[in-house]
This record gives structure tokens, sequence and C-alpha cells, in this order.
């Protein structure tokens, strides 16, 4: 699924308007992430930003997943989230975006967010997800396509990020929408030293 890079803001009180987003005047402006390396990357370009026109800026980066940083984005704990589209539309209605534009599904998304959370225009930066296997799976099961690996996911064991059981862009959808059905799920971490471990082959 392709997902459009762009930011939640919390509206607050008192803010005024600067460069077309509102910040307040004496407050820093509380810029979250959630735990993945490109977000912390965005977060901290995005900080840069912020402090070379002047705004002052506090960073609470890494805290967890959407999980735990939206309810924190919703109950005011930061200000401002690089997200991405279609996972923030898929998180609220607990359901996948479907084939849409860009536009349309950023107009969905503004529907659907909580009241005082405004989502910024979308950047032209993407985020893609996908599945990945080593070249000799690849080549024992004959894979190239999503549709390949249906028939031989009962073999295989798929590994990710935790959420990926219980979300809908995890083993949810890839049941629904393409009827893969893995044999099992190993938790693992977005991108860290778990990944890295399991897939990378010993020297």
């Amino acid at each position: 699924m392709i997902r459009k890079l762009f930011f939640l803001l919390l509206i607050a009180a008192a803010c005024v308007a600067t460069s077309g987003l509102a910040f307040a005047d004496s407050q820093p402006v509380v810029i979250g992430s959630t735990n993945f390396p490109e977000q912390l990357i965005v977060a901290n370009i995005y900080a840069k930003v912020l402090k070379a026109r002047g705004i002052p800026v506090e960073k609470r980066l890494n805290l967890g997943t959407r999980e735990v940083v939206f309810p924190a984005l919703k109950a005011g704990e930061i200000d401002l989230l690089p997200e991405y589209t279609g996972a923030v539309l898929s998180y609220l209605t607990k359901g996948h975006p479907g084939k849409q534009t860009d536009q349309t599904v950023l107009k969905a998304l503004r529907k659907h967010l909580p009241d005082g959370i405004v989502a910024l225009e979308a950047s032209p930066a993407e985020d893609k997800d996908t599945l990945v296997v080593t070249q000799a799976t690849a080549d024992e099961y004959q894979l190239e396509t999503m549709s390949d690996l249906a028939p031989v996911a009962s073999k295989l064991v798929m590994g990710g990020p935790p959420e990926d059981k219980t979300r809908y862009v995890g083993l949810r959808g890839l049941q629904e929408v393409y009827g893969i059905k893995f044999k099992g799920f190993r938790s693992l971490d977005p991108g860290g030293p778990l990944t890295r471990r399991h897939w990378m082959p010993a020297a």
C-alpha cells in the first residue's frame, strides 16, 4: 500500500498562524514520532526546519507504535506528528482505504480525524509497505507476485513488527485481500537488530 507522507497537527487555543501552520506564541512545538528509523529521520528534519524559522521546538521521538502515539497527539501531549495518509485512515476506520487516489484518501482521512486534529497537505514523499523474501525462498517456491505466495504461505513464517499481527495492513488484510495465511508469525522490530539478525545470513 502506498502511503503519502504528511503531518498531523493538534490545534490548541491561543495559537497564531506561522507559515501555514498554527503555533502557540510562548510554548515550544512538541514534535512526536513512532518507533522506526524513517519516522525519526523525518521528525528531526521537520524540527530543524521549524528551528530555522525561529520556532521553538521540543522533540519527543521514538514513543512507540501508532496505537501509542496517536492517542498522545489526541490528548495534547504532542503537537505535531509525521504520518502516512493510508495508514492513519486504516487505523481510524479499522479497515483498508481501498483503491483511491492520493487526494481522495486525504479527503477521507480528514473526515475521520477527531476534533482538534488537522491533516496538513501531503508531501510528494511516499512510503510503501511490501513483503520480502530471500532469493532462496523465491527460487524454491517460484515467488514473483502476492498471488504466487498464497498457495505456499502455509509453509512459511512471516516476521514483522508486533502490531502486524492484528493490524489490517498486516496479517488480517493479507488474508482477506489475497487469501494469504502464514504458518505462523514472529514478532520482530521495525528494521532494528532483531529484524537484521533473522533476515541477514550468517557471516
